[in-house]
């Protein structure tokens, strides 16, 4: 699969993964055999809170895509000791 044959969106809070594997002249002999059809696919994962949606990044190679989803990074909370009268 190619760059153009994958669309990955973000709706609300929803990762979607879409495309088409089309049916092609691979170079396969009789002897082989695969698990992955043909046609169309789609799949969606709900994000969780704490990801930054706008540095969402996608990259594709060798037909394998990489999708990375940055976390916000967590403040840690200051604790003040309060004296007590």
């Amino acid at each position: 699969m190619t760059k153009k044959d994958v669309s990955v969106e973000i709706k609300e809070d929803i990762l979607t993964i879409s495309g088409e594997r089309k049916f092609g002249n691979d170079s396969v002999d009789d002897n082989h055999y695969s698990e992955f059809s043909y046609g169309e696919f789609s799949r969606s994962f709900n994000l969780p809170e704490d990801v930054v949606k706008d540095k969402i990044q996608a990259s594709m190679k060798d037909g394998v895509l990489a999708i990375e989803i940055p976390k916000a990074k967590q403040v840690k909370s200051k604790v003040k000791k309060v004296a007590i009268k």
